[in-house]
C-alpha cells in the first residue's frame, strides 16, 4: 500500500479536475513544477 501526503492528493485531484499544472497551482498558489512533482508521481487505483 502507498500513502500519499493530503498534499499529493489536492494536487492530484485539482490537475484532474482543471487538466492543466499551471491552473492547478495557481489554484493552490504553489509553482507549476511543484504542482507536477506533486500531481505527476501520484497514482490512484481503483
Amino acid at each position: 500500500m502507498i500513502n500519499y501526503t493530503l498534499n499529493q492528493i489536492y494536487s492530484f485531484e485539482a490537475v484532474v479536475r482543471l487538466k492543466s499544472f499551471t491552473k492547478a497551482g495557481k489554484e493552490l498558489f504553489i509553482t507549476q513544477p511543484i504542482t507536477r512533482e506533486r500531481g505527476s508521481g501520484t497514482r490512484i487505483t481503483i
